[in-house]
């Protein structure tokens, strides 16, 4: 009697190129959220149609892979790497432990990487869950005496957990595979408060300069350089315009400011749960009363660099199957 093949552990979606594939565009319109889950949807629906017996894949990592292969299969970016900004945003998802964001980042880039073909990505920008711009924080520093009384209190526990996060992405620049870190939704407090987390003093631009206490310093032992954050994504759907004081505050410590129009809620398990049971995913392996919880999505988009032209865009998502 043959031995039943294991079940598998983790769910791995991908939607491919959405913008030269052959399947329906989104609309102009759509959230990101809605975005997600039609393309996904499609993506495993074209697959399956056209290639019903081996359209996934369990892989020896214990991970389904759907679809197994995209139509058409995603090429090598057509021009040098070089001519291309390969941005990629990251969404942790709620209620997962903090810890586990460190290896769900090294997943996540490592794929987007496989998916594109390159070795780098020049900025990862992280979404924490829960985390939403308020235009009302951001509350103007009149005086010197309170700057210096923020600077002095005690990292706070929201702080310590983007702290953990960090490192990790720290890692990634220290290796080569992204140049740039980007966060979304920091306004100037929630900003001011990781950069005195990381050692940096306001407007300074390279060097840390919090030492760690003397009797933790090990001599023998020299430590990466901290690495600043580049980029601050808010979305501004619900204040219209950015606020002057997040503006100066970015301006004066060197950090990108830009908007976005991403959903607070890019995935939920629902969401999910629908479009495996509308595509089918489970049905072949015996599976039809599993669920899945969402543990990350990226969104990854190349821009052609001297054209400003989207050459390809598209979704991963990782979810774990119980």
């Amino acid at each position: 009697m043959a031995t039943p093949a294991p079940a598998p552990r983790l769910l791995l979606l991908r939607t491919g190129n959405i913008i030269t594939s052959s399947l329906p565009p989104p609309t102009p319109t759509s959230t990101t959220s809605t975005e997600l889950l039609t393309t996904l949807l499609t993506s495993l629906q074209h697959a399956r149609s056209h290639s019903p017996s081996s359209w996934t894949k369990l892989l020896p990592t214990g991970t389904l892979l759907a679809p197994a292969t995209l139509s058409p299969t995603p090429p090598s970016l057509s021009e040098s790497r070089d001519a291309y900004d390969l941005t990629v945003k990251l969404f942790y998802l709620p209620n997962l432990p903090v810890e586990d964001r460190n290896q769900h980042t090294l997943d996540a880039v490592k794929l987007v990487c496989e998916e594109l073909g390159v070795e780098r990505i020049d900025l990862l920008n992280v979404a924490f869950p829960e985390v939403a711009f308020d235009a009302e924080d951001e509350v103007p520093r009149d005086t010197i005496a309170g700057a210096q009384q923020e600077e002095e209190r005690e990292v706070d526990e929201e702080t310590k957990s983007f702290l953990i996060t960090y490192s990790t992405l720290e890692s990634l620049v220290h290796s080569n595979l992204i140049s740039r870190i980007g966060l979304s939704e920091f306004g100037s407090s929630r900003l001011s408060r990781l950069l005195r987390g990381l050692g940096f003093s306001p407007s300074t631009t390279n060097t840390p300069t919090t030492a760690a206490p003397s009797s933790t310093i090990k001599t023998t032992t020299t430590c990466p350089p901290r690495v600043r954050p580049s980029v601050v994504q808010i979305n501004v759907r619900d204040c219209c315009v950015v606020p002057r004081e997040l503006i100066h505050y970015a301006k004066r410590e060197g950090i990108q400011l830009l908007t976005h129009n991403d959903s607070g809620e890019v995935l939920t398990a629902p969401g999910l749960q629908r479009v495996i049971s509308e595509s089918g995913i489970f049905e072949s392996m015996s599976m039809p009363k599993a669920t899945v919880i969402p543990l990350w999505v990226v969104k990854y988009t190349a821009v052609v660099r001297d054209r400003s032209v989207v050459e390809n865009k598209g979704y991963i998502a990782m979810a774990s199957i119980r």
